[in-house]
């Protein structure tokens, strides 16, 4: 366009090689922390709490990273590390907006080692125009439901 912004999703069709090695437990749970952690605020788990001040007068809810910082982050380590579907659900739950949840698995889905157990994160969105903006970012063949046509709906 001659003026405004122009956003591109792009997301590599190539699918984790058979036998990728996924992140161990210990190292999901403490990128998980991470991200926990930073939108701890952002939760409104201490939002009431005025009392919590940092150097510089502010409270500690304004200064709290918002999901966009967190899907930054994500964006520059998804090319390197492959999830499993249980993992995908858990980063999944970080995301409070269900727009910053489509964002995060749109970087992630085709890092995902065990794509047939797609079932375990797909509940997260199971409004219909959720997955229809999902099968548009993905492309309609990449988000196709390959292993439990069942519960799938396409209108």
């Amino acid at each position: 366009p001659e003026a405004g912004k122009l956003d591109f999703d792009y997301s590599s069709s190539r699918r984790p090689p058979r036998g990728a090695v996924v992140l161990d437990a210990e190292t999901f749970q403490r990128m998980l922390i991470a991200l926990q952690d930073q939108n701890f605020y952002k939760k409104g788990i201490a939002s009431t709490d005025s009392t919590l001040k940092s150097n510089e007068g502010r409270s500690m809810h304004e200064e709290a990273k918002l999901p966009r910082d967190d899907m930054q982050a994500l964006r520059m380590v998804a090319h390197l590390i492959h999830l499993t579907a249980l993992q995908t659900r858990a980063l999944l739950e970080c995301f409070l907006e269900e727009s910053d949840r489509e964002d995060c698995l749109v970087t992630l889905f085709n890092r995902i080692a065990d794509l047939h157990n797609e079932k375990v994160f797909s509940v997260r969105f199971a409004d219909g125009e959720q997955v229809n903006r999902l099968r548009k970012r993905l492309g309609t063949l990449v988000f196709f439901p390959w292993i439990q046509l069942e519960q799938a709906n396409f209108a």
